[in-house]
């Protein structure tokens, strides 16, 4: 009977570890394009216990050039980035990803050293993670003769919805 218990004794040894052991998480995307890892591994929002967050909003020099329509326009760019240790985007690794503007993307490139972060966290470390930053930027042209231009039905100049 000693055989026995000897056996099952060991055959829990060995499994309980791996009971024990944190899961591995997997994020359905692509891993992280190989020239932002130089500076060191760089996670996605999906492998991390706790994502960076943005502290501070970004307002980019963006002037939207004019056809002279009266029309509404709206205006969008995404980029993706690496945040550092620190909760700095890194210049280095910024790429845009989305949009329909340029000229708004490269004015939120311009823009990027004011925007701030929490850093990602990962097993009680901090991490670089990649993230995207999207930005929308409504226009709306109006022509008035004399004075400010007419107010929107609530009294209040508000720019269109995007």
């Amino acid at each position: 009977m000693r055989p026995s218990l000897l056996l099952f004794a060991v055959g829990l040894a060995l499994t309980a570890p791996a009971a024990a052991q944190k899961p591995v998480k997997r994020c359905l995307i692509d891993p992280p394009d190989s020239s932002l890892l130089r500076r060191g591994p760089v996670l996605r929002d999906c492998e991390v216990d706790r994502p960076a967050k943005v502290l501070t909003q970004m307002h980019p020099d963006f002037q939207p050039q004019s056809d002279g329509s009266r029309a509404s326009r709206c205006y969008s760019a995404e980029l993706e980035f690496v945040v550092d240790t620190l909760g700095w985007a890194e210049p280095a690794t910024v790429k845009k990803v989305s949009g329909n503007s340029q000229p708004l993307a490269e004015a939120m490139v311009n823009a990027l050293t004011t925007l701030r972060y929490e850093p990602a966290m990962n097993e009680n470390h901090l991490v670089r993670q990649l993230v995207r930053y999207k930005q929308q930027v409504g226009v709306q042209t109006v022509v008035s003769r004399n004075g400010p231009p007419p107010p929107t039905g609530n009294g209040e100049r508000r720019p269109p919805g995007c």
